[in-house]
């Protein structure tokens, strides 16, 4: 999936992802914008035996509450990049992306559920 996007200014900014599995596995997506490095994202689709069911959530980087992954961009348009990984003992199939949000208010959360449960 690459989708392209403008910043008004240069700032520090975080990608939402909006995440449903679609299968009982846990996957594995690659993030970057523009030419700089992917970083590999565990997405957990369930929780002591809890599926999620629907679509939630999540800053990009994030795992457990961990600090969202932040980028430094320069006001222009810019491109962001996310795959599916297959690794052993994981699918490719098993995450469907919904919405993504680039925003530099790094205290903005979206409206609707959230991957803390």
């Amino acid at each position: 999936l690459a989708l392209s996007f403008s910043v008004p200014r240069t700032d520090q900014y975080v990608v939402w992802l909006e995440l449903c599995p679609v299968v009982d596995t846990h996957a594995y997506l690659q993030l970057g914008i523009d030419e700089s490095p992917r970083h590999l994202m565990y997405v957990q689709n369930s929780l002591k035996g809890k599926v999620a069911t629907r679509f939630m959530w999540r800053p990009a980087g994030a795992v457990s509450g961990a600090t969202p992954l932040l980028w430094d961009l320069d006001e222009g348009a810019h491109h962001v990049i996310i795959s599916l990984v297959g690794r052993p003992g994981f699918t490719r199939r098993a995450t469907a992306i919904d919405r993504v949000i680039v925003t530099n208010d790094l205290s903005f959360v979206p409206e609707g559920r959230t991957w803390d449960w």
